[in-house]
C-alpha cells in the first residue's frame, strides 16, 4: 500500500469539547497503539516547582474512581496483556497503551476512566520514587549525566527548556498536592488533548472514542500560552561536567529554529547526510577512515520555537581534539559546498524509505499524528515528502551555512575533572567560520 493509499484510510474529528481524535486503521495487523497527548511539559513550569508535569504524570497512575489503588488500576491494564506507559517531555505529556487490537474496546473504556477520574493517591510514596529516579542520573560528583539537559543549560539558560524534566530534589520536595490538582486543571484540558489510535478497522474506533471522551469537561478558562525566553547564546561555549570514565562523552550542539520553521525539512536532510549509516559523512570519516570513534550519531532536538542539531560521540582524551577538528571540517564543507548529487540522492531516498516504513512503527506514528493535530499542523507523510523533494543541494548548503558557525555552537563534555584543561584546546579546534 502506498503512502497516499494509507493516508486515505485515516479518520479524524474534533469533539464538541475540543478533544482531537485520530484513527489510522491497520486491518492487516493485530497491533494496537493508543496515544493520549496533553500539550504540556517542563516548558510550562517555574524553577521552584520544576518537575511538576513529570510528578503529575506519575500520580495519574495512582488509582482512579473505579480502580482506587495503584496496583488495582495497574492490574486492570496488565490483564489485557499490553504495555501501559507514559512519558513527559518539554512540551508534551503522552499516556500510551500498546497491545493487540482484540482488546480495543476494553482499552478505550479503561483509558477513559484513567484519564478522566484520577485520585492522585499516595503523594509521599511517589515523591520518594521520583527522587530516587533523580538520584539515578547523578554521578559521584553530584552532577547530572543527562547530556540533553546539560546541553539545554548551555544553549537556553534563561528558558524553561533548561529545567530538568524530573526536577531537582529541592523542587520535588516543594510540590504539594494542591499544586498537582491545580496543574492538572490548568493543562489537562479537553482542548489541550489529542487522542490517536493506530490499529483496528475503519469506522469502529472513532465512534467508541466519541462515546468514551465526549463527557470530558470543557474548561471555561483559556488555555495557558507557552512563553519562551529568547536565548542570548553567543558561542562557541563549552561546559565541562566532571564524571569518572575512561572516555570523554561529547555533544556538539548547533542552534536551530523550531520544528515548524520553513527550514525544518532541510534540517532533516542534513541530519541524514551526517549520520545515517556507516557510509554517512561523519561515520565514514571519523570511524572508517580515522578510527577516532566506535560510534557517532546526530540528533534533532526541536521544540515549537527553537531547537538544536546535536552530534554525539565517546572519545579518548588523546583523540578529542582530532575528533572536533575533523567533525567541524565536515560541517564547514556542508556549509560552503553543495552536497554531491550522490549523497543528496541517498539522503532523500532514505527519508522516503523511512516515511514508507513509518506505518510499521506504530508508537512513533501515533505520537506524531496526535502531536501535529494538537499543534494545528498537517500530519500527512505524503505532504512531508513533497516538501523534502523541493530541496536541492544548493538550498541545503544555504541552510547549513546558517547553522554551522562558531557563534552558533555549544559543546558539553562529560569527563574526568583532571582533563578539563582540554576545554580551551577543544574550542580552538573548531574549524568553523
Amino acid at each position: 500500500m502506498s503512502i497516499l493509499d494509507f493516508e486515505r484510510t485515516w479518520e479524524a474529528c474534533v469533539l464538541p469539547n475540543g478533544i482531537k481524535l485520530s484513527h489510522c486503521p491497520l486491518e492487516w495487523d493485530k497491533r494496537l497503539y493508543v496515544s493520549a497527548i496533553f500539550g504540556v511539559g517542563t516548558a510550562y513550569e517555574t524553577p521552584d516547582k520544576a518537575g511538576l508535569a513529570h510528578f503529575l504524570e506519575h500520580m495519574m497512575f495512582r488509582g482512579s474512581k473505579n480502580f482506587p489503588d495503584f496496583l488495582v488500576l495497574a492490574d486492570a491494564f496488565e490483564r489485557l496483556g499490553g504495555e501501559w506507559n507514559a512519558a513527559t517531555g518539554h512540551e508534551a505529556t503522552e499516556y500510551s497503551y500498546a497491545g493487540i487490537v482484540d482488546t480495543a474496546p476494553r482499552v478505550f473504556d479503561l483509558f477513559s476512566e484513567f484519564l478522566q477520574k484520577p485520585l492522585l493517591l499516595d503523594i509521599e510514596k511517589e515523591r520518594k520514587i521520583i527522587k530516587r529516579e533523580i538520584e539515578d542520573e547523578l554521578n559521584e560528583y553530584g552532577n547530572s549525566t543527562d547530556l540533553a539537559w546539560q546541553k539545554g543549560q548551555l544553549l537556553w539558560p534563561a528558558s524553561s527548556h533548561a529545567l530538568p524534566i524530573s526536577g531537582t530534589q529541592q523542587s520535588v520536595n516543594a510540590i504539594a498536592m494542591q499544586d498537582l490538582w491545580d496543574f492538572r486543571k490548568r493543562h489537562y484540558r479537553a482542548d489541550n488533548l489529542a487522542i490517536s489510535v493506530v490499529g483496528g478497522k475503519a469506522g469502529q474506533v472513532i465512534p467508541h472514542l466519541q462515546k468514551c471522551f465526549s463527557s470530558y469537561p470543557l474548561s471555561a478558562e483559556s488555555s495557558p500560552t507557552l512563553k519562551h525566553s529568547k536565548t542570548d547564546f553567543n558561542g562557541p561555549r563549552l561546559r565541562w561536567v566532571a564524571n569518572s570514565d575512561n572516555q570523554l562523552h561529547i555533544v556538539i550542539g548547533f542552534l536551530l529554529a523550531g520544528e515548524w520553521s520553513h527550514d525544518s525539512h532541510a534540517y532533516r536532510l542534513i541530519d541524514l547526510l551526517l549520520s545515517d549509516g556507516f557510509s554517512s559523512l561523519l561515520s565514514k570519516r571519523l570511524r572508517e577512515d580515522l578510527g577516532l570513534v566506535y560510534d557517532v550519531s546526530t540528533d534533532l532536538s526541536q521544540y515549537r520555537d527553537y531547537g538544536s542539531l546535536d552530534i554525539h560521540a565517546s572519545v579518548t582524551a588523546e583523540s578529542i581534539n582530532a575528533f572536533v577538528v575533523e567533525t567541524s571540517k565536515i560541517l564547514a564543507s556542508l556549509a560552503t559546498t553543495p552536497a554531491s548529487d550522490s549523497d543528496f540522492a541517498k539522503a532523500l531516498n532514505n527519508a522516503k524509505v523511512s516515511a514508507e516504513l513509518f506505518s510499521s512503527h506504530i508508537e512513533e506514528l501515533g505520537f506524531e499524528i496526535g502531536w501535529c493535530r494538537l499543534c494545528g499542523k498537517d500530519p500527512r507523510l505524503s505532504t512531508d515528502l513533497d516538501k523534502l523533494r523541493e530541496l536541492t543541494p544548493r538550498s541545503l548548503r544555504k541552510v547549513a551555512s546558517s547553522i554551522f558557525t562558531r557563534k552558533n555552537c555549544g559543546i558539553v563534555v562529560l569527563g574526568p575533572p583532571e582533563n578539563e584543561h582540554l576545554s580551551e584546546k577543544i574550542l580552538q579546534s573548531l574549524a568553523l567560520p
